[in-house]
């Protein structure tokens, strides 16, 4: 008599991921290509994986020195935070991990809350009271389903073990900053945020963080209601879009 095979669950498990992933192979969030299914991008994107060098660089708007020349970008924006930084230049597999973060794969928030934390360590600022992420707007977050700069709040909290608020709000409405063009971006309004009732941050080193810093008006827009409670402000995000600065610059 044949004798059946004495499955675990934990086996069982291990089989269908495996029938899985013969229909649907693990592919990099890249390039697509094939890869270890307990890795979310290929050998190759890997290493394409740097942490952005943080000398050379205006410590207020965080552009390069040869490409902006005498801080124009400061001057053409005015910024309300004291530091920015990021921890990645806005392409290639940094750029498609954004995408996905933003639309679904919300397990990345803790792949980016390492980054920022390791960033931070990096630049040797010192640790905030609190943890601030730039908002979505109601509509956004119904659309989505969960709130991306929240998710990677948490995450960053836990690694710097600093609290997290959502102190700021957005109202709904308006074209994302990322569908207008560079021109357009400066003249994002205000009136679009505001503060949370009782939020207790007078006198707070706070720390705002968002996924791209591109013309850096959104960051700046919080940024001014964060400092006008006499709040000191730092920004940190995923990337930065130097080529954005580049062209405000010319303008």
């Amino acid at each position: 008599m044949l004798k059946l095979p004495n499955f675990t669950e934990k086996s069982i498990v291990s089989l269908y991921y495996s029938f899985i992933s013969l229909l649907y192979p693990p592919v990099c969030l890249h390039c697509k290509e094939v890869c270890d299914p307990t890795t979310i991008l290929c050998p190759l994107c890997m290493q394409k994986l740097e942490l952005v060098p943080i000398h050379g660089r205006c410590n207020r708007c965080f552009c390069l020195q040869e490409t902006c020349t005498r801080c124009i970008f400061c001057k053409k924006i005015a910024p309300h935070w004291d530091l920015a930084a990021s921890a990645f230049e806005y392409a290639g597999p940094i750029q498609s991990l954004i995408h996905h973060f933003k639309n679904g794969s919300s397990f990345l928030a803790k792949t980016f809350a390492s980054f920022l934390y390791l960033q931070h360590n990096t630049l040797d600022w010192p640790l905030p009271d609190l943890i601030v992420p730039v908002p979505q707007s109601f509509m956004r977050g119904f659309e989505r389903g969960y709130d991306p700069m929240a998710l990677l709040a948490t995450e960053l909290s836990k690694l710097m073990k600093r609290p997290w608020h959502k102190v700021l709000r957005r109202k709904s409405g308006g074209i994302p900053q990322a569908h207008r063009p560079c021109h357009e971006r400066l003249t994002l309004s205000k009136e679009l945020f505001f503060i949370k009732k009782n939020a207790l941050i007078e006198n707070k080193t706070l720390l705002l963080i968002d996924d791209v810093y591109a013309s850096g008006t959104t960051l700046n827009r919080c940024a001014e209601l964060l400092a006008s409670c006499f709040a000191k402000v730092s920004i940190l995000t995923i990337a930065t879009c130097e080529y954005t600065k580049i062209v405000l610059c010319d303008k």
